[in-house]
């Protein structure tokens, strides 16, 4: 894989070096002949003029290979990549006429001014067409986008210009981009990557459901939680799915430069009225390092997650207790693939309900830490099997309590507490009781 994109690199860079050196040699070409014609009975020195082309030639490919110009892909480029070439062709020119005036006769600048001038023209037409060629190719048919998602895009910034071309000119997209959304009155009216953007009023939302909008995003970067939440709340009232163009670390999200954007929904942390606490990780890694740690649920949502943090401060043992071996399984081979022996993990399959079974787990290997997450969570379901919500919820909670006191477990968390304020259903009023 690394081989072949190497080489598909390298092919890209050829094409563009053999676009280049054609375009110098035509330019070259056209001056020498302009040249002739009106210098009259002064003809143009061949030996001098050849060779001091050859001397610009080289250096102006020698100095853009320095400067990066051929790295850049520039179906996606930005202003930088084309600063960069016009300032290589200027370092070119410079260069150029002092190698000229060092060891040839000089002839003026006239040769390399008009030359290196109209040949970054004709380079950066040259990039300019090839960006409308593949965005040309690459555009979604109308065919297409009949299956496409419809969304808007909340931001009409960079940022939001380069979500909507890769929405829109990119052939694995399962979305199209409609237009852009604005508080920026200066830009309302305008458009943006083509597409027009709409100034952020009460009257947007009704547009938005005129316009079948099925989905959201919010592509605007440096949000704090607090404008994170206006927005949510402000655009949640036309019944889209609202999503976050964001960065991606290890799993967290953040806008640190240089990350890979995803589109993701809306979390928690992104709806807080604060921002989310900086918990100190030496503390958390040298409490569970070395201690044998039982999590009941391991399997499912909250207790997997529990599970790879803990797996992360290097405890002396983990065991997870679930009674879905499909979600013990799973998890067991996530933990196995990354850690390897360097964890000690154990499955246990059973049910929180089974006071004689917890009990067994517990004398085998008398955890330090107990991490409580087996519960049912789901509300309209627990509403119509309440006795189920009673029977897993509350006596498996007391069940785990009790086995964990007999065996001197050090410290015993409870996870799963959701709906247990002011609880109005079964399930919330199952939480409350443990």
């Amino acid at each position: 894989m690394k081989l072949r994109n190497f080489l598909s690199v390298s092919k890209r860079r050829l094409y563009l070096l053999a676009i280049d050196i054609g375009c110098f040699a035509i330019l070259n070409t056209i001056y020498y002949i302009l040249a002739n014609l009106f210098n009259g009975a002064e003809k143009t020195d061949n030996n001098y003029f050849w060779i001091n082309s050859a001397i610009l030639l080289f250096i102006m490919l020698i100095v853009r290979a320095v400067l990066g110009v051929y790295n850049c892909v520039w179906r996606y480029t930005n202003t930088l990549s084309y600063v960069k070439l016009l300032l290589a062709d200027f370092i070119s020119g410079v260069v150029g006429l002092i190698i000229t005036a060092i060891f040839l006769k000089p002839k003026g600048i006239w040769h390399v001014a008009w030359v290196l001038a109209f040949n970054a023209l004709v380079t950066l037409l040259s990039r300019f067409l090839y960006r409308l060629f593949y965005k040309y190719i690459n555009k979604n048919s109308s065919d297409s986008d009949m299956h496409k998602i419809p969304v808007a895009i909340v931001g009409a910034g960079q940022l939001g210009a380069l979500l909507a071309e890769e929405l829109n000119y990119n052939k694995r997209s399962n979305y199209k981009a409609l237009f852009f959304i604005d508080r920026d009155k200066a830009k309302a009216g305008g458009r943006v990557a083509g597409l027009k953007v709409y100034l952020e009023s009460e009257k947007i939302i009704d547009f938005i459901t005129d316009q079948a909008v099925s989905e959201i995003f919010v592509a605007i970067d440096g949000l704090d939680n607090e404008t994170s939440k206006q927005i949510y709340d402000f655009y949640k009232r036309t019944s889209c799915k609202i999503k976050l163009y964001d960065t991606s670390v290890n799993g967290y999200y953040s806008g640190d430069i240089g990350t890979r954007r995803t589109v993701r929904e809306f979390q928690i942390e992104d709806l807080l009225f604060r921002n989310t606490l900086n918990i100190n990780d030496t503390e958390t890694v040298n409490y569970y390092a070395g201690k044998t740690v039982l999590v009941t649920g391991g399997g499912g949502s909250i207790g997997s997650e529990l599970c790879r943090q803990i797996a992360k401060c290097a405890p002396k043992k983990l065991i997870i207790v679930d009674i879905y071996e499909n979600n013990a399984y799973d998890i067991q081979q996530e933990l196995t693939r990354k850690y390897g022996q360097a964890l000690d993990l154990s499955i246990e399959i059973a049910s929180v309900r089974d006071a004689v079974r917890l009990d067994c787990i517990f004398a085998y290997y008398k955890p330090e830490i107990v991490f409580h997450a087996a519960a049912h969570k789901h509300v309209p379901l627990m509403e119509h099997s309440g006795c189920e919500a009673i029977k897993n919820n509350v006596f498996g909670t007391y069940n785990t309590a009790n086995a964990a006191e007999k065996y001197g477990v050090e410290k015993f968390i409870l996870v799963s507490t959701d709906k247990a304020v002011n609880p109005t259903n079964i399930m919330g009023a199952s939480k409350r009781m443990c």
